[in-house]
């Protein structure tokens, strides 16, 4: 079963994606504007050769579908994985079910792709319509004695990485609705996968003979949903202990879908998961028992919470086109400091209902740096020269760390588990007690708990030996880490959120000791 938590960020890596052309096109545009001589025939020009310049930019953008393929074709597929442990799939039917996740995958894939093909049209569109507004109001600014045209630009320049680019706007009743590039990407993709990952679990539970299913639950849920949340259905609706699914989660009253209020509805963050009689239980009725809050107030909270996290979103993004086009950024740097304060000030005062999600704050900046794609736009010869100095280095020390993995990990003798070491991952030891308490007590949660393994020792071992080699190496900012992703050959273990909430896993990390006698 997907929890709600990994559902909400499908899409992120497109999401960085596109936030990183968004950022591209601004400091193009940015450039263009503070050469401009501001007169009319000229911003003419300029707006459509922009405007060609950030098409070509959409349409070349590979990273863009190939980030999309991953946070699809990841989610169903990681789905898949899960409900077949928790039903012990046979090998035919786990055959069906992976054949008809490539299939759900592809038909959501196409889905995202189409909007998200949609919102780099429009992205461009609106970078050009924007060249045109801050290039009067500059024009403007000079032409009353209120600036020079240097100072005008270097605002039009701020106002313009300030404000972002569009990727739909609506009319409300409130007026225009512009909704941000990454924003719109993360529904286009919700939209795409949430209706698929419901249809799988079903489609599963059906072809393997299973009528019950488990609605997952979290604070916050509007109160129409909170009423069903966290329970148990029956998807007959023929059982005498659960009630049916699609009557009492998913109809108006009759027959009838509702939209809103029902399961899957519009931003609607819920999922569900096969549900075996006897089984442990992965969700609550009511989350927020005992924490001294109701649905509103937490709902209110994460609104907040989202306000934050934009505005700092938006500030990052200006300070960005405003240092790739060498103008002072130190004002946004004290406001970033302000919102994060504000932030962290808002999770502490309510840590036991909000989280950081760092994730939610990012421009993608740091990915692009890693990946060795941050100044894809160049102003210049000498900002092309550091990037690909850069790309260089960041080779170099891929090249040696992959060295030094390599070796290590072949060296059978050092191989070796460290009991002592395994025990905090072991239920009911005092080390995994320790570790439980430090770790609750280091994060404010009180239902948080370490991951842990169902395995013994010796297969631990076996699993070392067999997969070191054969998984994912890890790096950071100086090489290897000395550490390996594995995924396993059947279920080894549990991860653990902060509430409690139990997965069942195959992945494991081996830590290599830096020293191999």
């Amino acid at each position: 079963m997907i929890s709600p938590e990994e559902a909400s960020q499908a899409g992120e890596e497109t999401a960085d994606e596109l936030s990183a052309l968004e950022i591209a096109m601004l400091i193009e545009a940015a450039a263009m504007l503070a050469k401009s001589s501001l007169e009319g025939v000229d911003v003419a020009r300029e707006a459509a050769e922009l405007q060609v310049t950030c098409f070509e930019q959409s349409r070349r953008a590979v990273n863009v579908a190939e980030a999309l393929k991953s946070d699809v074709y990841g989610l169903l597929e990681e789905n898949a994985a899960r409900e077949a442990v928790t039903i012990s799939a046979t090998e035919r039917q786990t055959a069906h079910i992976m054949e008809m996740t490539e299939r759900l995958a592809q038909e959501a894939y196409k889905e995202a792709l189409r909007g998200a093909s949609e919102i780099a049209a429009n992205m461009a569109s609106d970078v050009r319509r924007q060249y045109f507004q801050m290039t009067r109001a500059a024009a403007l600014q000079v032409s009353s004695g209120n600036m020079g045209r240097d100072r005008a630009t270097t605002w039009a320049v701020t106002k313009l990485a300030e404000r972002g680019v569009t990727a739909f706007e609506t009319t409300t009743a409130r007026g225009i609705r512009r909704t941000p590039v990454d924003v719109a990407m993360r529904q286009v993709i919700q939209e795409a996968l949430m209706a698929r990952l419901t249809k799988q679990t079903i489609s599963i539970a059906e072809l393997c003979g299973e009528d019950l299913v488990e609605v997952s639950s979290h604070g916050g849920a509007r109160p129409s949903h909170a009423k069903w949340q966290g329970k148990v259905y029956s998807l007959s609706g023929k059982s005498e202990k659960y009630p049916p699914f699609y009557e009492r989660c998913m109809a108006r009253g009759g027959d009838s879908y509702d939209p809103v209020d029902g399961y899957g509805g519009y931003n609607c963050r819920h999922t569900i998961g096969i549900y075996r009689e006897g089984y442990h239980r992965r969700w609550q009725d009511d989350p927020l028992v005992g924490k001294g809050y109701d649905n509103d107030e937490v709902y209110a909270l994460q609104q907040r919470q989202r306000r934050y996290e934009n505005d700092i979103r938006k500030l990052k993004r200006q300070k960005e086109v405003l240092e790739a086009n060498g103008l002072d950024a130190k004002a946004v740097n004290v406001r970033i400091r302000g919102k994060q304060a504000q932030l962290r000030q808002l999770i502490a005062e309510n840590d036991s209902v909000l989280s950081r999600e760092r994730w939610r704050e990012q421009t993608a900046r740091a990915a692009r740096r890693k990946a060795g794609t941050e100044g894809i736009v160049h102003l210049d010869k000498r900002a092309a020269h550091e990037v690909k100095h850069y790309d260089e280095v960041r080779l170099n020390r891929f090249q040696r760390a992959k060295a030094e993995y390599e070796a290590r990990v072949l060296d059978d003798a050092a191989n070796y588990i460290n009991v002592g070491a395994q025990r905090k991952h072991i239920r009911g030891t005092y080390n995994y007690k320790d570790h439980t308490e430090k770790l609750r007590k280091k994060t404010g949660k009180k239902n948080i708990a370490p991951s842990y393994i169902t395995i013994s020792i010796e297969e631990c071992e076996r699993l070392v030996r067999e997969f070191a080699g054969k998984g994912r190496m890890t790096m950071n900012s100086k090489g290897w880490d000395k550490k390996e992703i594995c995924h396993s050959d059947r279920i080894i273990g549990y991860n653990v959120d902060e509430n409690g909430n139990e997965t069942p896993t195959r992945y494991f990390k081996i830590h290599y000791s830096v020293d191999k006698g």
